[in-house]
């Protein structure tokens, strides 16, 4: 009879550990933070706002965005949109855009087509549906690194401007 109980009991830890480790590995090398477009002021790249969208399963808490070769910025912000347009810094005048500290925000994951499109039918404005980096440097911005939290694990995604390097 003890044999049995110490086998389930063993069988149970064992089915614990195998989950709790699948689960550690599937944050450690998921990648939720993305990003499909850019805008850039003048067309220059010393000024842009980079789209990120959160396509993972909970909250992304931004810590730290640096660029280049791991260089500091000069200036940069957190842009949310209550509209289905992309930020676009302080390019376009939108009102329905507020603009906050890094990390004063979470980036929410992503809604589905038809969550955006009834929160633009019902005029929305409080429920985020696209965020965006506003970056200015006295430098072309070349990549941009963003360090952020994604279930308590840090993790740093690198997007690619298309800013060509001095030669």
């Amino acid at each position: 009879m003890n044999k049995r109980k110490l086998s389930i009991k063993l069988s149970l830890l064992t089915i614990a550990l195998v989950t709790i480790l699948s689960g550690y590995l599937y944050v450690a090398y998921s990648d939720p933070l993305k990003s499909y477009g850019i805008y850039f002021y003048n067309d220059e790249h010393k000024h842009i706002v980079l789209e990120v969208i959160n396509e993972g399963y909970t909250d992304v808490k931004l810590i730290e965005v640096r660029i280049n070769e791991n260089e500091k910025l000069v200036y940069s912000n957190l842009g949310i949109s209550y509209t289905g347009r992309m930020v676009s810094g302080d390019i376009e005048d939108d009102n329905l855009t507020t603009y906050v500290e890094l990390t004063s925000e979470p980036i929410k994951p992503r809604l589905s087509t038809e969550e955006m499109s009834e929160l633009i039918e019902n005029g929305n404005k409080t429920i985020p549906i696209r965020y965006g980096l506003q970056i200015k440097n006295s430098t072309d911005v070349k990549t941009v690194y963003i360090k952020f939290k994604y279930f308590g694990v840090t993790k740093v995604a690198s997007f690619n401007t298309g800013a060509k390097n001095d030669q």
